[in-house]
């Protein structure tokens, strides 16, 4: 990958700002990808057989929506996953249960891949994602069905709807701990970095031989990180300003802005620019941070840019160690809101359904070659597949491997079994089911049974074999550091 001066990037970020339409940055293709059916010579469009729903089961709705009661169940049932092997699970709550290191696995098995990130810096992030959220789903409602669905964190009403000390929050923005641990919040207890066990990753297809050398020895023991944080626990560092894009200054504008783009390319650099305060990137950059001795790396100081980020005693907060940014809780919350967006998007074009949105289905010779293994046809993150038969309610639906065009077909606006609360169009078929969780007691790390090889084998292959305006006043020397960043290097 080329590494672009500092300078250059910094007069590219600010030629970014002066425009609105094209959302450019270092590692968009342009020409951008084809679409399918777009000339006689381009890929032909696979058809849809998914029949629109005449109401949804599930409802995602936002945090800041929530009873006080809603919310510590969800924060209860994200506990019970975290600290409950597969195998326990799956015994006390059904098939559907994972425990929740292994949706950081397959994320950084995505992440890792040799062909390239089958999960971020293109079109099919949304897609990956949206898979990686609609298996949690599955999980936390396995635990307690009376959820409905996950909640998402809606960047429109702060950052104070979701960060606080109290027990129903997510703690504090920046880690109040000695290495910057978060201590507060209702993951102060029972939230940790895990070690890596080879177990988890059974569910996996091709991982290379050296896969767990990407995670850091820095305690002693090989975490589920990439970066030499010296703690198990989840950090969030310290920024040097909050006068940047980001979360702060994300508004209800820059929501409209990106739902209305025309095709998936537009609309996915869209979530990026700072122009519209990046709904996805800049939020991992602004709450995971980054530090060492002398607190230069951190989002918005002067040496806040990838390469710096992986100097000698650099640690990257746990949002953004792109690798494993699910270790911080506010992942699914974060990423609901951006599949709600995604939604919006597609529900705003239903004239493009047939075409796919206009999702990439071919390269072209580009100035960035464009990643293997992520066009409309291609298997969603072959080496650690999403399965059909795990995911999907309807009887006609695939059961193997799901491609991309069969995500965007049976988990779209009108056929997933999940809608959101934003759309007031959307028909709910039930109310609340009626099982709560309350009286079995949260494992503890402490406590719970470790499972042996042969069980979570047996479990996992039974499963398979089933087949703004205040942006623009950055001072010069940050937009230098921001134009390095853009590079994508470490980009979410």
């Amino acid at each position: 990958m080329a590494i672009y001066s500092s300078i250059t990037l910094s007069l590219f970020l600010l030629s970014s700002f002066a425009s609105a339409e094209f959302f450019a940055h270092p590692l968009r293709p342009d020409p951008a990808p084809m679409a399918c059916g777009s000339s006689p010579d381009d890929a032909t469009c696979p058809t849809c057989n998914a029949a629109p729903r005449d109401c949804h089961p599930r409802v995602r709705r936002s945090w800041s929506t929530l009873t006080v009661e809603e919310k510590e169940k969800f924060i209860r049932a994200l506990k019970i996953i975290k600290n409950t092997p597969t195998p326990n699970g799956q015994q006390i709550y059904g098939m559907e249960f994972i425990n929740y290191d292994e949706f950081i696995l397959q994320h950084a098995a995505a992440v890792a891949d040799p062909r390239g990130d089958q999960a971020h810096l293109d079109q099919h992030f949304s897609l990956f994602h949206r898979l990686l959220l609609l298996r949690f789903e599955n999980t936390v409602l396995s635990v307690d069905p009376s959820l409905q669905g996950i909640p998402y964190w809606d960047l429109r009403d702060g950052v104070e709807s979701v960060f606080g000390p109290g027990e129903v929050e997510f703690g504090s923005t920046t880690g109040t701990g000695p290495n910057h641990e978060v201590q507060d919040g209702a993951f102060a207890e029972g939230w940790s970095v895990s070690e890596y066990e080879h177990e988890m990753t059974l569910g996996a297809r091709h991982l290379p031989d050296d896969f767990p050398l990407i995670f850091s020895t820095a305690t002693g023991v090989r975490l589920l990180r990439s970066s030499d944080v010296p703690t198990n626990q989840f950090v969030r560092y310290p920024t040097c300003t909050d006068e940047v894009p980001g979360p702060l200054m994300y508004s209800a504008a820059n929501f409209e802005t990106c739902v209305s783009q025309k095709n998936f390319e537009d609309f996915y650099w869209c979530l990026e620019s700072p122009t519209t305060n990046g709904a996805h990137e800049l939020g991992h950059f602004w709450i995971g941070s980054a530090d060492d001795d002398g607190k230069k790396f951190g989002f918005g100081c002067p040496d806040f840019a990838p390469p710096n980020l992986k100097l000698p005693g650099v640690r990257q907060g746990d949002y953004i160690d792109k690798l494993t940014s699910p270790n911080d809780p506010i992942f699914m919350l974060h990423h609901a809101f951006i599949d709600m967006l995604s939604f919006s998007f597609m529900r705003r074009n239903p004239d493009m359904a047939d075409q796919y949105w206009g999702f990439k289905a071919s390269a072209t010779v580009a100035s960035l070659p464009q990643t293997e293994g992520t066009f409309l046809n291609d298997m969603v993150s072959s080496q650690w597949p999403f399965l059909g038969v795990e995911l999907l309610d309807n009887a006609d639906a695939p059961s193997g491997e799901l491609h991309y065009w069969e995500a965007l077909c049976w988990v779209g606006p009108e056929t997933a079994a999940y809608t959101y609360d934003a759309f007031q169009d959307a028909n709910i078929c039930q109310e609340p089911a009626s099982a709560d969780p309350s009286s079995e007691p949260v494992p503890d790390e402490s406590t719970v049974l470790e499972p042996t090889e042969t069980a979570v084998g047996d479990a996992l292959r039974g499963a398979i074999g089933t087949t703004s305006s205040a942006s623009t006043l950055l001072v010069s020397s940050w937009l230098v550091a921001m134009g390095a960043v853009l590079l994508g290097v470490v980009a979410i």
